[in-house]
């Protein structure tokens, strides 16, 4: 059986400097869920964690107990809401402005997360991320475990071929579990393959026996624990005679334990918790996981009552009977109680440690594999739509101009829109258009809004992949089997593209209707070669089933062009919560406004309170919303902690980035950096941290760090850049000695 590779491994330690413990994290993703490829993070310093530990969870005891910090009364409806208070400052607390974003990329892309730690103070379990919005706690939104670096390798799939199931005797207390041991009884009766070892009372040195002279998979323990703050190593489960403390252990059976790698679900309270000693981390998980091997280790942190521990393990294994992974398990049991229960805190109480795509398999049944009922995979479509929100408080302030954001509403375009309408629903099985018209015109407004309008009958509808080889994103079209609006921009750059693409489309004898949409700034040498191209391409774009629009103004009256500065006026006064405006600005019959985009920047400057004087012009326009980028760069490298000198060379980057088409990873970004010799001598790690805090502000889908948009603004940019050096920008994009 196929094994999937973990989405997400975050390696943490604690490595001592000048300032006291810090936090370091290493990102790595070995499914390539995400572009993390041992990437370290610098953390925030900790101060006195081992203080931090123990407050934390005498808290979570009070509300065990309903209770607060003071020793008042917590009704249980409370009690969810402060377990979500714990989680939200945990998560402040632990991640740096950096790995905060990090967190961003990954939050929707990860579904397998494996901490492994060297600190045994920090329960990552219940850190809940706080962003744009609330987002779950970690072990609710990924399926979530822990390991243990060192030389114990990760398991897979282990066999269960015989399992050991302790309880400490018959008294009142332990009959609130017994059925717990029964549902293990019945699952090794109803499983060919299984055996099964229950002590009916089970003492302190039996226990010791069990461990020393029988074979086991799987040890389940059901009962009571408690945990020791100042010896780790005493924490203890409670027998039918006394306790038996993890120290306990025979080392005669550390060998035999080693070998057989079991399966360890002590399911007693706060027997997750661990602590350092003298030389290493002790308590039940690390010595387990890292003394004895164990191949998974599950148990909680906190007390839990033992009605819902009973429930979790139910849950836990009906979900290993019908074939998820541990993780998977872990997770969904944790789901089915928080459903039942929110303010009953067991949900949230236990730590797995083991692979979280591992399988476990009981007797002589075969692996049987399913999806994670907590999250499905969906087939995705190859074309992309763009559905982004502008944050105020991450967005670069020009996103609230892009198209892709739609913050302006769509308007005055009637007529366009019903022609394409009536163009793809005609009987034709293909069809091409080709747009042109100048930066800021609105083709791509344009070409989104008839794709969202399509989307809503079925239709597949989008952008192009430009990472996707063409023939890959033809094949998956027509497996899906639907209609299709392919949307191409730029399409004056993508030769490479077009050329494999419209030959798959016309040799094809798929049937759904095909309409393609190409957008380019003017038909110039590159549409006439593309029409002269073979295989069928040439023969399409010279062909009746081709043809060339211009796109005309959005606003040609000076009347209409006043419309359209109020309606973008009033989308930004409420996008920025801020007083709308009355007065129009000067000469709206100028010629830069014939291009919308730069009616609407002057419109998001009125917004803002600056009237912009008409002798300056389209670039006192352009230059106003590059300061707005350019204030919005400082304002989060003091954020990310870069010094102001640092922050100050942010626009160079972006010009040489954005001159560039864009960076595909962290690497190339650090790269084009350090050849500008603003950076030249700068720390790698600070340059690293540029990098990402660019990639936060400009992410991408076919690039790590997109150039700065719209096209207008990204070119002025460039511009003002090259007045200060042109020779270095393009030296660094075309190669030295190149004009």
């Amino acid at each position: 059986m196929t094994t999937r590779l973990i989405d997400l491994e975050i390696r943490i330690t604690t490595p001592w400097g000048r300032g006291g413990r810090s936090l370091e994290y290493v990102l790595h993703s070995p499914s390539g869920a995400v572009d993390f490829y041992h990437a370290t993070i610098s953390g925030k310093t900790v101060y006195s964690p081992e203080d931090f530990q123990k407050k934390l969870f005498q808290q979570i005891e009070e509300l065990h107990q309903r209770r607060d910090v003071e020793g008042k009364g917590v009704v249980k409806a409370e009690v969810f809401r402060e377990l979500t208070t714990i989680g939200h400052d945990l998560y402040q607390q632990l991640f740096s402005p950096e790995m905060r974003s990090l967190y961003r990329e990954f939050r929707d892309r990860v579904k397998t997360l494996l901490i492994v730690s060297d600190e045994p103070w920090i329960p990552w379990e219940i850190l809940r991320p706080y962003e744009f919005d609330d987002d779950d706690f970690f072990c609710m939104k990924f399926q979530m475990s822990r390991w243990l670096a060192g030389e114990t390798p990760l398991v897979s799939e282990k066999r269960i071929r015989r399992l050991v199931c302790i309880k400490p005797g018959d008294d009142e207390v332990v009959k609130d579990v017994e059925e717990e041991v029964q549902r293990l009884k019945k699952l090794v009766e109803e499983t060919p393959g299984l055996d099964g070892l229950f002590p009916p009372q089970a003492t302190a040195r039996e226990v010791e026996e069990l461990l020393e002279r029988e074979s086991f998979d799987l040890l389940h323990f059901v009962g009571h624990g408690e945990y020791d703050e100042k010896r780790p190593g005493e924490a203890k489960i409670l027998l039918a005679d006394r306790s038996f403390r993890v120290r306990q252990v025979p080392p005669a059976a550390e060998k035999k334990l080693r070998k057989e790698r079991p399966v360890i679900f002590l399911n007693a309270c706060q027997i997750a918790r661990s602590d350092r000693s003298l030389t290493d981390l002790d308590g039940w998980a690390p010595r387990w996981v890292g003394r004895y091997g164990g191949s998974a280790f599950l148990a909680p942190f906190w007390s839990v009552n033992s009605v819902r521990a009973c429930r979790f393990a139910q849950a836990f294994y009906e979900e290993i009977q019908e074939g998820r992974t541990l993780g998977e398990a872990v997770v969904s049991a944790r789901h089915k109680l928080r459903e039942e229960d929110p303010d009953e805190m067991a949900w949230l109480a236990y730590s797995l440690y083991g692979n979280p795509n591992a399988r476990i398999v009981f007797g002589d049944r075969q692996p049987i594999q399913k999806e994670s009922p907590v999250s499905v995979v969906e087939k995705l479509s190859p074309l992309i739509y763009p559905e982004l929100q502008w944050r105020v408080d991450r967005s670069p302030p020009g996103a609230l101009l892009r198209a892709e954001y739609g913050v302006v509403p769509f308007h005055f375009r009637q007529r366009e829109v019903e022609d394409l309408e009536a163009w793809c629903r005609s009987e034709a099985d293909l069809g091409v258009r080709l747009y042109t018209g100048a930066g800021g015109m609105g083709k791509t407004r344009l070409a989104l809004e008839i794709c969202t309008k399509l989307r809503d009958e079925g239709w597949q509808t989008g952008l192009v992949d430009v990472e996707r080889p063409p023939e890959e994103t033809w094949k998956i079209l027509c497996e899906i089997g639907a209609p299709r609006l392919l949307i191409v921009d730029y399409a004056e750059t993508r030769r490479p593209l077009l050329v494999p693409l419209l030959r798959e489309i016309y040799r094809s004898d798929d049937k759904n209707p095909t309409r393609v949409l190409l957008l380019a700034r003017a038909a110039l040498d590159w549409w006439e070669q593309l029409k002269s191209e073979g295989d069928g391409v040439g023969e399409l774009l010279s062909g009746p089933a081709t043809r060339w629009h211009t796109l005309q103004p959005l606003a040609l009256s000076s009347d209409d062009r006043l419309d359209s500065y109020k309606i973008a006026a009033q989308a930004f006064s409420d996008e920025l919560g801020k007083g709308m405006i009355e007065d129009a600005p000067e000469n709206l019959a100028a010629e830069h406004y014939q291009r919308a985009l730069i009616l609407h920047m002057s419109a998001l400057a009125a917004i803002d309170g600056v009237r912009l004087k008409h002798e300056d012009g389209e670039d006192g326009i352009l230059d106003y919303i590059l300061d707005r980028e350019r204030r919005f760069w400082q304002k989060l490298a003091v954020e990310w902690e870069l010094t102001p000198e640092v922050a100050t060379g942010i626009g160079r980057a972006m010009a040489a980035i954005t001159l560039g088409g864009g960076v595909d990873g962290l690497e190339y970004a650090v790269l084009a950096m350090r050849g500008l010799a603003f950076f030249k001598d700068e720390e790698e790690g600070i340059l690293r941290s540029v990098a990402r805090l660019l990639r936060e502000i400009y992410p991408g889908t076919s690039r790590w760090i997109e150039p700065v948009m719209p096209d207008l603004l990204g070119e002025h940019l460039i511009m003002r850049e090259m007045e200060k050096d042109s020779t270095e920008l393009l030296d660094l994009v075309l190669g030295p000695g190149v004009e």
